[in-house]
């Protein structure tokens, strides 16, 4: 699902962890990821880390894309479960 959308992925680990790249948009960077899949009592956990590329401009409303771009993200998965 990753690599159809905007997003490549680099790596899908043992430990259910997938790396991936989100592409750059007309206002955004950049931004490299993290999610992993973890089994837990009635369900599963998603964790999701999101993080500016290193060199890459800083601005003011770095955190506030990077939540709604984490939020769009298991907004996504959530749609293809």
């Amino acid at each position: 699902m990753l690599q159809t959308r905007k997003y490549e992925v680099h790596e899908i680990s043992q430990s259910d962890q997938i790396v991936f790249t989100t592409r750059k948009t007309l206002t955004s960077w950049e931004l490299n990821g993290s999610a992993l899949v973890a089994a837990v009592d009635g369900g599963t956990q998603l964790t999701v880390v999101l993080q500016g590329q290193e060199g890459q401009p800083k601005a003011l409303m770095d955190g506030v894309k990077n939540t709604k771009m984490a939020k769009k993200l298991v907004t996504e998965i959530s749609g293809a479960c």
